[in-house]
């Protein structure tokens, strides 16, 4: 009778560990996976140049990158966020570029710097730059890509700019 009793227990036991850790799974571990209602973005605009090749500005001062432009629309309580992607094939000797964002043509503060850290032969540095402008007022935008390079030359490949409303 005792073996009977234990087997019993054990089989309960088992059971019972089982709708605890169907509980726990259920009301702790599978809404982290939820995805958030509030969090989500309102509109997107996107430029994508495929492989092709522009070529950056040479000197001190920066200029326009085609075809990275886009005419957004920002409606009031939104907030902007911006992405640029894509890669810069330096030439021997080259060792900085700068990108900036521009916003109606005015520089907006937002940049990244990509710096060659080897002097010699053609290399290739991918980059992304990614920003939040959360001061900014409703109404229609253009956000444009500018940027140049220091020294020599340099060319950007595959660039793509990708701007969203939250």
């Amino acid at each position: 009778m005792s073996q009977k009793t234990a087997a019993l227990g054990l089989i309960f036991g088992i059971l019972g560990m089982g709708l605890a850790g169907y509980m726990l799974v259920d009301s702790k571990i599978l809404p982290m996976f939820d995805t958030p209602t509030g969090d989500s973005f309102n509109n997107m605009w996107f430029v994508d140049y495929g492989g092709t090749a522009t070529t950056m500005p040479v000197g001190l001062a920066a200029g326009y990158l085609s075809p990275f432009s886009l005419e957004i629309t920002v409606s009031s309580g939104e907030d902007m966020y911006g992405l640029f992607t894509g890669y810069i094939n330096f030439a021997t000797g080259a060792a900085n570029v700068l990108l900036y964002v521009y916003v109606d043509g005015v520089y907006s503060s937002k940049y990244t710097r990509i710096t060659r850290t080897d002097s010699s032969g053609i290399e290739r540095y991918p980059f992304a730059l990614q920003w939040i402008d959360d001061a900014i007022s409703p109404g229609k935008y253009n956000v444009s890509m500018w940027g140049y390079v220091q020294t020599d030359s340099a060319t950007l490949y595959s660039g793509g700019l990708l701007i969203q409303t939250f």
